[in-house]
């Protein structure tokens, strides 16, 4: 065993320098979408026995473990007036002010801590001290994923207790599942940021602006040395400049827009940085990793290629929809974000923050008061806690729609919209051709947000391109459908304590010992431990059944 584990160690390390099955690359467009359903289909034992598990080994599909989950898992009711999802700005300005107001609040966060993110801002001080005032008054429960909305205002989320630590360091317990049932819930879970598609986007060394930042503030570890950033959107300039001043060099960045934030063009222009307006990266050129980019103009055939070890990319900002919608929550396109976002409260659910689509930390934070105060009056509460804060955005430009750069057939191919399925722009022009053009079904067709992502990162790409293929207005268009979990939940805290002898209870009648000691074999009817037949000596089960029944047509029985 221990020599397996030593070879399969070794041939990860190989496949991670050597990419084995890019040859396939060379016949790529054989292999569009789908085309496992028009090849391999003719034959069933060929499908069963070699085809199908040809491509699920290929598509990195594990093994089910065979032995027992060793680790400790348990579950907990909980109530609360109101339950806070997220730990943003909004969220916390959220639960500062309710719990100032005396209701009784628990803040769940995805992240190890509330208020990460916000390391080397202006608003840094009031994230701080905000916090500290929150943790003195709220149940505040980090490293904790709402993974679920039901009907009736039930909640699920799953608590990661040691899941940081090496096994070796846990004490007892792994995960711990909540279910919740608040009055009242304010959903501030943010927005996710989206790539952007243009061809080879799925090279080594190629981050999101908001990846990298994150890298830096938690871990201290800055993804490159020579950064370009391609961006649609005025936050990522921030990502950048911490990177700058951590030490990396920013080359340029590239900016499909005419017009960028005076704030972060005049820090831009303070540190020397050249911003290529109007502009996009055109290609990747990589020997293992980003080794340059190809910027040009959107519109023109002057192009350049500029040497770097890292590229940033920032699309604009998809709205976590996804608990509002599996309540039934209906959503809208927002021109001003270029995502969809929720039109409105649905019955005792409340949105602040980017959920809603603000820009920018101060709106975020107003957003929160705000839906702190709503609730608070419809908790019948009058004296609502004010939270102070004289935090201002700033000038920020309107972000641009880029669903992704106008290329020709062959390079579509290398445009990657699901980065965990490999599905390219190709695959979705290929669906619209064949006749599909509502979402849902050019998901199944081209396997477009199947992955455990379920579209976080490239559902919106994709219903952009599909509006600009099928000329519909995107607003005639809506995501497709989010089911719980958000994210992957283990089976093990599913089960909980219910594992080994909990997870079928034996159940004894009072008089199981005088059976037991009488000699009687037990059936299993539902839990509970019936006599079956009490043979005597070395008795068949046949003869036993046989003597007992005489015993009562000739006796007495009961």
């Amino acid at each position: 065993m221990e020599h397996a584990q030593k070879f399969m160690r070794v041939w990860s390390l190989i496949a991670l320098i050597v990419d084995i099955f890019s040859i396939f690359g060379l016949i790529a467009r054989f292999l569009p979408a789908g085309f496992y359903y028009k090849t391999f289909m003719g034959s069933r034992i060929l499908w069963n026995k070699v085809f199908e598990p040809f491509l699920r080994s290929m598509a990195g599909f594990g093994r089910a473990p065979s032995v027992p989950d060793p680790e400790n898992y348990d579950s907990r009711y909980l109530h609360c007036d109101v339950l806070v999802v997220g730990g943003g700005v909004a969220g916390i300005a959220a639960a500062e002010a309710l719990c100032k107001s005396g209701v009784d609040v628990v803040v769940m966060e995805d992240l190890p801590a509330i208020g990460l993110g916000y390391k080397h801002t202006e608003v840094s001080k009031w994230v701080s001290e905000s916090v500290r005032e929150v943790k003195q008054k709220v149940n505040v429960l980090e490293r904790t994923t709402v993974f679920g909305s039901y009907n009736t205002k039930y909640y699920a989320a799953v608590q990661r207790v040691a899941d940081h630590l090496a096994p070796a360091n846990r004490e007892n317990l792994r995960q711990r599942l909540f279910f919740v049932r608040p009055k009242k819930v304010i959903l501030a879970t943010g927005a996710t940021e989206r790539p952007l598609v243009f061809p080879n986007n799925d090279r080594p060394g190629i981050f999101l602006a908001g990846a990298a930042r994150a890298y830096l503030d938690r871990y201290g570890v800055l993804v490159g040395k020579k950064i370009v950033l391609f961006t649609t959107n005025d936050s990522a300039y921030d990502d950048v400049f911490a990177l700058q001043s951590a030490g990396a060099q920013l080359v340029c960045v590239v900016d499909v827009r005419a017009e960028v934030g005076r704030t972060v063009r005049a820090r831009a222009n303070g540190i020397g940085v050249s911003i290529h307006s109007e502009c996009v990266v055109w290609d990747v050129a990589s020997n293992g990793r980003v080794c340059s980019v190809t910027v040009g103009p959107l519109h023109g055939d002057k192009r350049q290629n500029i040497a770097c070890d890292t590229l940033l990319v920032s699309g604009g900002w998809s709205p976590n929809v996804h608990l509002f919608a599996q309540q039934g929550g209906e959503m809208t396109f927002n021109s001003k974000i270029g995502a969809y976002s929720p039109v409105n409260e649905s019955g005792d659910v409340y949105c602040a923050g980017a959920l809603c689509g603000t820009a920018g930390v101060g709106a975020a934070i107003e957003s929160g008061l705000l839906v702190a105060i709503e609730v608070c009056y419809a908790l019948g509460i009058s004296d609502v806690g004010m939270v102070a804060t004289k935090i201002t955005d700033g000038d920020i430009a309107k972000p641009a729609d880029l669903w992704s750069i106008p290329v020709n057939k062959k390079a579509a191919r290398k445009c990657f919209i699901d980065f965990q399925n490999d599905t390219s722009l190709a695959d979705v022009s290929l669906a619209v051709r064949e006749g599909f053009t509502n979402p849902e079904h050019i998901k199944r067709y081209t396997l477009l947000g199947f992955g455990t992502d379920q579209g976080k990162l490239g559902n919106m790409n994709a219903l952009g391109n599909i509006a600009g293929i099928t000329n519909i207005d995107l607003g005639d268009l809506s995501p497709t459908t989010y089911r719980p979990p958000f994210l992957p939940v283990t089976f093990g805290v599913l089960a909980g304590r219910h594992k080994g002898p909990f997870l079928d209870p034996i159940r004894r009648t009072p008089m199981h010992d005088w059976h037991r000691t009488t000699g009687a074999r037990f059936e299993n009817v539902g839990q509970w431990k019936r006599p079956w037949y009490y043979p005597k000596e070395s008795e068949t089960f046949e003869n036993a059944v046989a003597r007992e029944c005489m015993a009562v047509r000739t006796g007495v029985g009961i």
